[in-house]
C-alpha cells in the first residue's frame, strides 16, 4: 500500500512523473502498476486517471486506522527510530501514514479507505482475474516487456481478494474460544 499511496500523492498531488522500477522491470515493478491502474484508472487504452482520482485524499487514510494503528498517534514531528524509517523521509509521506501503512493490518486500511473514496462497497472487490488480465494487457500496451510471474498475479489476488487481516484474527479467536 505504501507504494500505492506514494504514486497517487505524487501524480495527484505534485503534479510529477514516476519511474517505477524493479531489477528487471518485468515483474515487481509491473505489479505495483497493475494494482495502481487497477484502482484509478479507467480499462481503456490509452490508460486515463478515472475522475475520482483528483478527489482522493491520501492525507485522510489515517482516519480509516483504528487508534493503536497509528503507532505514533499522528505526530509527524517524531525524528525517525532507526534506519529502516529514513528511507520514507525523502517520499514525501508522513512517518504516521507510513508506520500505519506498514503495520500488518495496512492494506485493510489502505482498501477501505479506496472503498470509501470511490463510494463502493467494502464486499465487492475492486478487479477479478479478469480485470486484472484486461490492465496487464493494457500495461503492456506501453510496456512490451511486462511479464509478470503467476506468483505475482496470485499476490495481487490475495492483495484484493483476502479476507481481512483483523476479521480472520477476530474469526481464529472466537474459533480458538469455542474449542476450550
Amino acid at each position: 500500500p505504501i507504494g500505492l499511496v506514494f504514486l497517487m500523492e505524487h501524480l495527484q498531488h505534485r503534479k510529477r512523473r514516476v519511474l517505477v522500477h524493479c531489477a528487471q522491470g518485468r515483474d515487481r515493478s509491473v505489479g505495483i502498476v497493475l494494482a495502481f491502474v487497477a484502482l484509478t484508472c479507467t480499462r481503456v487504452f490509452p490508460l486515463r486517471f478515472r475522475e475520482e482520482f483528483d478527489s482522493l485524499d491520501v492525507g485522510s487514510i489515517a482516519n480509516f486506522a483504528d487508534e493503536d494503528d497509528t503507532g505514533i498517534n499522528g505526530d509527524d514531528t517524531n525524528e525517525a527510530k532507526d534506519s529502516s524509517d529514513l528511507h520514507h523521509l525523502q517520499s514525501g509521506l508522513s512517518i504516521s501514514l507510513v508506520k500505519i501503512l506498514s503495520k500488518e493490518n495496512g492494506r485493510d486500511v489502505f482498501l477501505k479507505w479506496m472503498h470509501e473514496q470511490q463510494n463502493t462497497p467494502s464486499n465487492v472487490p475492486f478487479v477479478n482475474k479478469e480485470s486484472l488480465r484486461i490492465v496487464l494487457h493494457l500495461v503492456s500496451q506501453d510496456r512490451e516487456n511486462a511479464e509478470p510471474t503467476r506468483s505475482t498475479m496470485q499476490k495481487l489476488n490475495r492483495f484484493f481478494y483476502e479476507q481481512p487481516y483483523i476479521q480472520a484474527n477476530k474469526i481464529r479467536a472466537m474459533i480458538m474460544k469455542k474449542k476450550k
